[in-house]
């Protein structure tokens, strides 16, 4: 009888998440090869007379060898961990029979792979659009895995990271985390333990946490664990996260969760504050592109006024992941800073220009006044020291501004309320960090993103709501 190769894949590890398919092959199998941690899982399943191999990790070639060469006239099952076509023994196989130009007979049997197992433990994180990444640089290059990893953040996916971490590739984990605090923010990161397996561990965490416990010589996260980066999307209730998939642009489901609303009196105001439009076809297009950016917004996540805030910056960058980096303090003061201050200190020009016929009140550019110290930004800031106290001010692009600002305020002057948006890869991060931790009210664009466009997305959106008081 003509032999017939099966790469099967097992699942999460429980005998019953295998599929059909997959037990029948192992029942029938003559010869089963694998890792031995994956052919022990299945040893209940498999006939008492067929003949195991096992072999130890790195030894995925030589595996592949001899399953080809015995499957010439037997029936043999290579067995594979989740799915064998994701991070598993499928690739290999194919590239040593292409490479070889080998006449062998194979089927492909298919698994439930971790992520599936995983992400329902957890809520449904995953439940649309998704990108699945490894941080394993066995194989691939940590640059292009690094690349890989932003691209995925900057496209607003939730990621699932597979191999997130080992005892001697700690260092990638705390990489990654760190490109996800500069990309996402501190974000709440779902973490997945031996899914399915025996000491299932299901916890949610932060990337600052992540780093703070690698920095200390302590690590929970391991190659059996799982972990998911949300979207812009995701919510996260304390418990659970969820990432919907759109139902609620297409039914009603306020009877489940009603959202505060403003009048639609105060909408429309509203909208005609923030968008400039006067005629109707002016209205429509703003109203339309609202929509889309409430459509967008996941429910939960803000008050009244942080929503209307995200709203603006969605609408000014059409980007919906900037809402997942929106930090705020003391919203409500913020509003009242902007009612109450005299003047607003900005750092350049175009912040200026996107806000001065918007906001009634002596616009004071730092940039402008600058010379002499370690930025001209930075320097007009300090020369504006006497004009900040109560002040309403915001840095749209000098990293250097904000860290001046932080400065000033330790020395015991205070604005009425700060907006801080400086983008750049260098000090961005860092210097509205060091702002989140000054007891004024802010609204912040965490990591290296932001810019001069988003400041004054926000100031205006400020500026809106003042008006209504």
């Amino acid at each position: 009888m003509p032999g017939k190769l099966y790469i099967v894949g097992i699942g999460p590890g429980k005998s019953d998440l295998l599929t059909l398919r997959a037990k029948k092959v192992l029942e029938e199998a003559e010869v089963v090869l694998g890792h031995r941690t994956y052919v022990r899982r299945v040893m209940d399943v498999l006939n008492p007379e067929a003949e195991v191999i096992e072999s130890k990790m790195g030894k995925e070639l030589e595996r592949v060898k001899l399953a080809v060469k015995l499957s010439k006239d037997r029936r043999v099952c290579l067995v594979s961990g989740g799915d064998p076509g994701i991070y598993g023994m499928t690739s290999l196989v194919l590239e040593y029979i292409m490479a070889n130009e080998i006449n062998v007979s194979f089927e492909v049997v298919p698994g439930i792979t971790a992520m599936s197992s995983a992400s329902p433990l957890l809520g449904c994180p995953v439940s649309g659009d998704h990108c699945v990444i490894s941080l394993s640089d066995l194989l691939v290059p940590w640059d292009v895995v690094e690349r890989r990893l932003i691209s995925a953040l900057l496209g607003d996916f939730v990621v699932v990271v597979y191999n997130p971490s080992s005892r001697r590739r700690a260092k990638n984990l705390k990489r990654a985390m760190e490109i996800v605090l500069r990309f996402k923010g501190d974000v709440p990161v779902g973490c997945v333990k031996n899914a399915e397996r025996e000491k299932t561990e299901v916890w949610i965490t932060k990337p600052s946490e992540v780093v703070e416990e690698l920095e200390k010589g302590k690590n929970r996260i391991d190659m059996h664990t799982i972990l998911f980066i949300p979207s812009s999307e995701t919510v996260f209730d304390g418990k659970r996260m969820l990432t919907p998939r759109g139902y609620s642009s297409k039914y009603e489901l306020h009877e489940l969760h009603e959202p505060r609303r403003s009048s639609a009196e105060n909408s429309l105001k509203l909208l005609e504050e923030v968008s400039g439009a006067r005629t109707n076809e002016g209205l429509r297009i703003a109203e339309k592109s609202a929509g889309v950016a409430k459509m967008l917004l996941s429910r939960a996540r803000f008050g009244e006024l942080e929503r209307f805030i995200a709203e603006r910056c969605i609408t000014a960058t059409a980007d919906p992941s900037i809402s997942a980096l929106l930090r705020f303090n003391r919203t409500e003061d913020v509003v009242k800073a902007m009612d109450s201050c005299e003047k607003v200190v900005v750092d350049v020009e175009m912040v200026k220009a996107g806000i001065e016929n918007r906001v009634y009140r002596e616009i004071l550019v730092a940039s402008k006044l600058g010379g002499g110290g370690k930025t001209v930004v930075s320097s007009g800031i300090r020369k504006l020291k006497d004009c900040i106290n109560d002040s309403f001010v915001a840095v749209g692009n000098a990293p250097s501004a904000l860290k001046e600002l932080c400065r000033i305020i330790d020395e015991g002057v205070k604005p009425g309320a700060v907006v801080a948006t400086p983008v750049g890869f260098t000090n961005a991060a860092g210097a509205k960090e060091e702002l989140m931790k000054k007891d004024v009210p802010w609204v912040v664009v965490e990591g290296v993103r932001g810019g001069s466009t988003l400041c004054v997305a926000i100031v205006n959106a400020v500026a809106a709501l003042s008006g209504l008081k």
